[in-house]
C-alpha cells in the first residue's frame, strides 16, 4: 500500500510540475487566436 501511495504522489508531483507547461500551451493559443480573429 505504501508504493501506491508514493505512485500516487508521484503523479501529483509531475502534474504540478507540468502546470507551467500547461499555461504556456494555453497562452500561446490564445495569442494565436487573437492574431488570426486581429
Amino acid at each position: 500500500m505504501i508504493v501506491s501511495e508514493r505512485l500516487a504522489d508521484a503523479t501529483v508531483a509531475a502534474r504540478l510540475a507540468d502546470l507551467p507547461a500547461v499555461a504556456t500551451q494555453v497562452q500561446r493559443i490564445v495569442m494565436s487566436r487573437q492574431l488570426l480573429n486581429g
